[in-house]
């Protein structure tokens, strides 16, 4: 009985134990995609959303498959509100002639939609983040860029050096262009784009009135 909790935890402990074995190896997509249908019963999106990553990540030639995980991955994330991820989702998504459980018309208008969106989102985030930093004091901000660096650093693979002395700039070892400028305006030599009460000022009006009061 598919409805009962248990049935559907057993079922679904089944398949993933089904998975770990080596002669399963090329079915485990499949399998995965299965134990997701079952999370989905319960319901836990949680689990599902787990399971169908899981399923891509192990699909090399299940095409049907692995549309159908990234399309559910999408109607999820949509349903949750995860714009940006369902945007990525259905993108990703390699449509053929046979997803008839797919409105192709219907997916377009969609993914139109959350593609708008998430430029505007993307946009919020990055004033957002500016005017945190903004917010900070010297100290604090030059602390928030060392510890950015570090992560890009790692993230690089080099190791954590930290060649500034004094008030010197923050800079990457094997840049040899000046750093672009954050901000299309161009201010006082030394002065930064926040202490300049006018170019604030613009920028303030400018935000108001492309996004409002937030």
């Amino acid at each position: 009985d598919l409805s009962d909790p248990k049935q559907l935890d057993n079922s679904i402990e089944n398949l993933l134990k089904m998975a770990k074995k080596d002669r399963f190896e090329n079915y485990r997509d499949i399998i995965y995609y299965s134990a997701a249908q079952l999370a989905l019963q319960k319901p836990d999106t949680i689990a599902t959303k787990r399971f169908l990553i899981k399923s891509v990540s192990y699909n090399n030639e299940h095409i049907e498959t692995r549309n159908k995980s990234f399309f559910q991955l999408g109607n999820i994330s949509y349903s949750e509100g995860y714009f940006r991820d369902a945007y990525s989702f259905y993108d990703s998504l390699k449509l053929t002639n046979e997803e008839d459980y797919i409105d192709e018309k219907e997916l377009a208008k969609r993914k139109d939609a959350l593609g708008n969106m998430v430029v505007r989102i993307s946009a919020i985030e990055r004033e957002d983040s500016l005017q945190k930093v903004a917010a900070l004091s010297p100290a604090e901000r030059d602390a928030y860029v060392k510890k950015i660096l570090r992560t890009l650093r790692k993230a690089k693979g080099l190791k954590e050096e930290d060649t500034n002395t004094g008030n010197a700039p923050l800079t990457f070892a094997n840049s040899k262009q000046p750093a672009p400028d954050l901000f299309e305006y161009n201010t006082a030599k030394g002065e930064w784009y926040f202490y300049n009460n006018a170019r604030k000022i613009k920028g303030q009006m400018e935000f108001v009135r492309k996004w409002g009061k937030r």
